[in-house]
């Protein structure tokens, strides 16, 4: 682990010193989305690429092809 010193004018908070790697990737990929830097596809495809192989139950497929 690294010290860090993060601040970002939308949330204007520090964050602990300490936090771990992905920790920091993942909270800079959030603050550039609060402030406008990026589209937040990085960050969403990072936090949800698991979920999205995932089948959908059929009892609620059935609701979406309707």
């Amino acid at each position: 682990m690294t010290d860090i010193a993060l601040k970002s004018p939308v949330a204007e908070i520090e964050l602990p010193s300490a936090l771990s790697d992905l920790d920091a990737v993942i909270d800079r990929q959030i603050r550039a989305f609060l402030d406008g830097d990026s589209d937040g596809s990085e960050l969403l495809h990072g936090l949800y690429d698991d979920a999205i192989d995932e089948l959908i139950p059929a009892r609620l497929a059935v609701l979406f092809r309707h």
